[in-house]
């Protein structure tokens, strides 16, 4: 197998996962600014996103949730990464993973894209404190929903937590303090 990721983007989620369950896949690293690897990407994914997964059958499979899911449940068939299907617990892991590729990662994306939305800096500024909002009140429902628990859905490391690790690693690139958070700080320091 093959897993074109670009470090800091989402897809590092997917690394995690590779690294945490022990699999055997070759990483490729993609820079669009050093053009490394993006041809060769293309190749497999015409529109060049991150993750891509060339599966040992050849078959290719992007998105972080479909590879999160594909890498915890078919390589590796980890019940504690990802239950078993018709449980309580992997609806739940499902449901944190969901709430981060949906909600949380498309918070940041604002605020990432603002010079692209408007040339003029007073409404960069403007878009940038709306995204940090967002953030700021995610951050409290994670907060909340952390309480003691060890991992986002209990004791045990899963593919949601592989993807949410990621995205908080964020709030330091838009200088958001988790000091607030003090249950999602804690996570960070654990994950």
């Amino acid at each position: 197998m093959k897993l074109y990721y670009s470090g800091g983007t989402s897809s590092m989620s997917c690394v995690i996962a590779v690294e945490e369950l022990g699999i055997k896949c070759e990483l490729i690293d993609v820079s669009w600014s050093k053009n490394q690897n993006v041809a060769e990407l293309e190749s497999f994914n015409p529109l060049g996103t991150v993750p891509t997964l060339v599966m040992d059958d050849g078959n290719t499979l992007t998105q972080n949730t479909a590879v999160l899911e594909y890498l915890a449940e078919v390589v590796a068939k980890d019940a504690k990464f990802l239950p078993k299907v018709g449980t309580y617990e992997r609806l739940n892991v499902l449901r944190w993973l969901a709430f981060v590729a949906s909600d949380f990662h498309k918070a940041f994306t604002v605020s990432f894209r603002a010079e692209d939305m408007s040339s003029d800096k007073t409404a960069q500024g403007q878009i940038e404190q709306f995204a940090k909002g967002n953030i700021q009140g995610y951050l409290k429902h994670l907060n909340a929903s952390l309480g003691g628990e060890g991992f986002i859905t209990g004791p045990n490391f899963t593919v949601a937590d592989c993807y949410l690790t990621v995205i908080l690693g964020w709030c330091d690139w838009l200088e958001i303090g988790l000091s607030d958070y003090s249950n999602v700080e804690r996570y960070v320091e654990a994950a």
